[in-house]
């Protein structure tokens, strides 16, 4: 068992730890299921970034105790 860093762009299957099961795409391309095996073009996901929509995260310390707890999204 062995794992790796995820690159965007890249062609990537998702394997359960626990069970050794893939991550798959249902029949109607929308559900999420395991399946035993990998040799479906199901199990197959490329991961991308979408910029276009990112919210400034902004950390206020509202109690003044130096710890944030609940961050604010603007």
């Amino acid at each position: 068992m062995s794992g790796a860093n995820l690159i965007l762009e890249e062609t990537v299957r998702f394997r359960h730890v626990g069970t050794g099961k893939f991550l798959c795409i249902g029949q109607n391309g929308i559900d999420l299921s395991l399946t035993g095996s990998s040799n479906n073009l199901d199990t197959l996901f490329c991961l991308k970034s979408d910029m276009s929509n990112k919210k400034k995260t902004l950390y206020l310390d509202a109690d003044g105790d130096g710890r944030v707890d609940n961050p604010k999204f603007v």
